[in-house]
């Protein structure tokens, strides 16, 4: 397994995590993620995996994110690719989330895509939680949008994750 985190930047002010604080207070820090050239010699590095978890920040918020998930599969060969997302961008996730797809199709590599929208509540628990208003109803649609992706990808699958904290324990 290899969880490979492709960025600090996240939109999201979670109560659970305060990497958002990174680049509020250090501006300068967001041109400190790696290079697609730099990410593909770490994977050349490393041999093949069984699971690939891409991680973050949001990692939805790397342009490139379907160019990440390639040098993934070429390099790494895992058996499964799973990406997590605060979901606050739909249109954005379902986009890349289609590139990746179509990349994978192309390519002939159709591993399992696991794309996780997390939700730690419901309604306006989530959005305080998450420290966005509006969010819940942005993972809504984020997940109502990979589901029709899905239908016509075998190999995506929609999950949804949580953070069980003391935020939202009761």
């Amino acid at each position: 397994t290899l969880t490979f985190s492709v960025t600090n930047r996240c939109q999201s002010r979670c109560l659970t995590c305060q990497i958002w604080r990174l680049y509020r207070d250090h501006p300068e820090r967001a041109a400190e993620e790696l290079t697609l050239a730099e990410i593909e010699a770490v994977f050349r590095s490393l041999g093949s995996i069984f699971f690939f978890n891409v991680s973050g920040g949001e990692p939805y918020l790397r342009e490139d994110l379907p160019e990440i998930i390639d040098l993934a599969l070429r390099h790494l060969r895992p058996a499964v690719v799973h990406i997590p997302t605060n979901g606050l961008a739909p249109e954005r996730i379902e986009a890349a989330t289609r590139r990746i797809l179509e990349g994978m199709a192309g390519a002939g590599r159709r591993v399992p895509l696991t794309v996780k929208p997390s939700l730690d509540g419901v309604g306006e628990e989530h959005d305080r939680i998450r420290g966005v208003p509006g969010n819940f109803e942005r993972v809504l649609d984020t997940i109502a949008r990979l589901k029709r992706l899905r239908q016509q990808h075998a190999n995506l699958h929609v999950e949804v994750g949580t953070v069980v904290s003391t935020a939202n324990r009761d």
